[in-house]
């Protein structure tokens, strides 16, 4: 996410140290990479709409939950929970498909631990026009935790093709990460597991963009100093096929590390 939306979301979770989403700790709009925000066109006569999906970590019994903005992010209500758990902080990252709303969710936090609980999730949330409103279709497991591992900081694109790609990475038991990575050619209904993009000596983060025919992803390590790397795939090529991987200085590994 661009960091001038990362900045305004701040202001809207303790806009003039008055919370208008009340969050349960300072880091509810992690990651920075995450985006929280989709600005959706329903047209009808309607205003345009803000979703923004906030993780309130408890406070008032909440957990994971999708709000909607009609006047610009000057106030919020709230849709719908997508994970209401309170003991388990996932992060939702949102693309929006027309007026549909694509949405991957996995667990993020100051640490991160092996727990078969560390799961990532795909999900549809759909655009009713009669009501004007969105819903959740049930949500499809894209990466399956057990007890020696976990996921987290899960991202999600769409290619030039319509295909949903999610990335998240894998906590090793060696303390490192895996860079894994799934494709949808179902429209999200199953994800197949493709080769493995990259690892990190401790726990990393990325980014994964679309850009025209073109799926890039970066990614580095979270607490570290190891150079920013980066992979490029075309949607003409195979599935498992992305290029080799090229490095960035290490000093340009602070735009990946969280």
């Amino acid at each position: 996410m661009m960091s001038w939306v990362g900045a305004l979301l701040t202001t809207v979770v303790a806009a003039g140290g008055v919370p208008m989403v009340p969050a349960g700790g300072g880091n509810a709009l992690t990651l920075p990479a995450h985006r929280h925000a989709v600005r959706i066109e329903t047209g009808n006569g309607h205003a345009p709409t803000w979703l923004l999906a906030i993780q309130q970590q408890g406070a008032e019994g909440e957990g994971l939950n999708l709000f909607r903005s009609e006047d610009g992010f000057e106030s919020f209500t709230k849709l719908a929970a997508i994970q209401p758990d309170t003991s388990h902080h996932d992060r939702a990252e949102l693309v929006a498909v027309g007026r549909d709303v694509a949405m991957v969710y996995a667990y993020e936090g100051p640490s991160l631990a092996a727990s078969s609980r560390h799961d990532v999730y795909f999900q549809w949330w759909r655009y009713d026009e009669a009501r004007d409103t969105w819903t959740p279709e049930p949500a499809v497991r894209v990466f399956n935790a057990d007890s020696t591992q976990a996921y987290s900081r899960a991202l999600l694109a769409q290619d030039s093709k319509g295909r949903l790609w999610v990335q998240a990475f894998r906590l090793e038991p060696d303390g490192g990460a895996t860079a894994v990575v799934a494709v949808s050619t179902d429209g999200g209904a199953s994800f197949q597991r493709q080769p493995n993009l990259g690892r990190t000596r401790r726990r990393g983060g990325g980014r994964l963009l679309s850009v025209g025919s073109k799926l890039v992803f970066f990614w580095a390590m979270h607490d570290g100093f190891e150079p920013t790397r980066l992979r490029v795939r075309d949607a003409a090529d195979p599935l498992d096929t992305w290029g080799p991987s090229g490095t960035r200085s290490p000093t340009a590994s602070t735009t990946a590390r969280r």
